[in-house]
């Protein structure tokens, strides 16, 4: 049998697990049901003065610095600290007018070629045209491996400012 290597495919949010915050809002929760809102959106109970997550395989202990991962269909998951990082990184950050360029090129079913093509060579003179194409231009150049991989994805978050 041959093995393969494979990648990860699908956006999970996730955040850090802070034990002190928790149980601060454990033991400030003064019914059953208050602490249920709190820790319901995660999965998250207490057993035994420890939390864990409930997940699609049982209940998995939480511990202070893992992550609380969220799949595409909102199970939860906790990851261990060390391997997060190794396995998950940020989505590409770009600026609204270059969110506006990739949206905008992959509604005319361009290529990322013929992107760097254009944009190397400046031939596309109908693309040259648009409105909002041109004020992201230099920034694709300057940050292509950024443009790329939000390229690549189909996902990224827009810059604040």
């Amino acid at each position: 049998m041959t093995s393969h290597k494979y990648y990860k495919r699908g956006l999970v949010t996730a955040e850090q697990f802070d034990e002190g915050w928790w149980q601060s809002k454990y033991h400030a929760c003064k019914h059953v049901e208050e602490w249920e809102a709190v820790a319901r959106p995660l999965s998250i109970d207490r057993y035994h003065g420890q939390f864990v997550i409930v997940t699609l395989e049982g209940d998995l202990r939480l511990n202070d610095g893992d992550w609380i991962a969220t799949g595409v269909n909102g199970e939860h998951w906790p990851i261990a600290d060390d391997i997060f990082h190794k396995t998950y990184a940020e989505l590409p950050v770009i600026p609204q007018a270059v969110a506006y360029a990739i949206e905008w090129f992959q509604q005319n079913d361009d290529t990322i070629g013929e992107i760097w093509r254009n944009l190397y060579e400046d031939v596309d003179d109908d693309w040259k045209q648009v409105p909002n194409l041109r004020e992201p231009e230099e920034w694709m150049l300057d940050h292509q491996d950024t443009f790329t991989m939000a390229w690549s994805l189909g996902e990224w978050e827009v810059e604040n400012g």
